[in-house]
């Protein structure tokens, strides 16, 4: 079954999303699904993800962050990282309100900056089952495209992004990158004590191998690798590397859900 739902942020904010689980009749793990940078809650990797979560006995959420997608609030004020983590939060709470998700059984998932924040979140609440990051950066300033554009950026004052979503132009401001410095990977990870899935496409361009490999290397037990070898950072697109990805996390989170 599939919903959509309005989940309030601690700002007040709805945030748009839409939740999977095979019925209300049983409890079932459930699963935070998070997007990455200008991502949104559709994007074909994350609905197959959690329509394949649905079809094996979870419950799963994904959802646009505030100031973004179908959710409240100003994309130039709202969309940090800061922000988005406190959204998680308002989502995990709601997912402990139904009767159907067992409240002992969350887990987070997350793509590229979603992987990041799905490793501080899971390491700031320590109740979190499971963690699973993908192709996850060390730091936002760590993605190649973003070493390559950080100088303009901030000389500029914003950076122009075209989002996937509705094909908009959108102005990032430079603030959302002074935000980000105040999160680190690495600063987080040997904080995390629950299982943990790192996934590396050790064809990603965006996001260096070597630098998401760093991230495992600091990561306490119980811990996984998956590579794939020819996953890019958009594996997003290509329909048979949703399918080998989902499947790598699928197994995880039934080992450890």
């Amino acid at each position: 079954m599939e919903e959509k739902v309005f989940i309030k942020n601690s700002k007040g904010l709805k945030l748009a999303s839409i939740i999977h689980y095979p019925d209300r009749k049983k409890q079932y793990p459930a699963i935070i699904i998070l997007h990455g940078f200008i991502g949104y809650k559709e994007e074909e990797h994350l609905e197959r993800l959690a329509k394949t979560l649905e079809q094996n006995g979870f419950a799963a959420i994904r959802f646009d962050v505030s100031g973004s997608g179908e959710s409240e609030g100003v994309f130039e004020k709202d969309y940090l990282m800061s922000n988005y983590l406190k959204d998680i939060k308002s989502v995990y709470d709601y997912l402990r309100t139904l009767k159907f998700v067992d409240k002992d059984k969350i887990g987070v998932v997350g793509h590229s900056m979603g992987g990041l924040l799905s490793i501080i979140f899971a390491s700031m609440q320590p109740e979190v089952k499971v963690c699973v990051s993908i192709s996850s950066p060390t730091m936002i300033i760590n993605a190649d495209w973003v070493k390559a554009a950080v100088g303009q950026w901030e000389q500029v004052g914003y950076f122009l992004s075209r989002t996937s979503r509705n094909d908009d132009v959108i102005k990032v401001p430079f603030s959302f990158i002074v935000d980000s410095h105040k999160f680190s990977a690495l600063d987080y990870v040997p904080k995390l004590h629950c299982p943990f899935l790192i996934v590396i496409g050790l064809a990603d361009d965006v996001v260096s191998p070597e630098d998401t490999r760093k991230i495992f290397e600091a990561a306490n037990e119980p811990k996984e690798l998956v590579e794939i070898s020819e996953a890019g950072h958009d594996y997003k697109k290509y329909p048979v590397l949703i399918k080998k990805v989902n499947e790598k996390v699928l197994a995880f989170l039934k080992k450890y859900c």
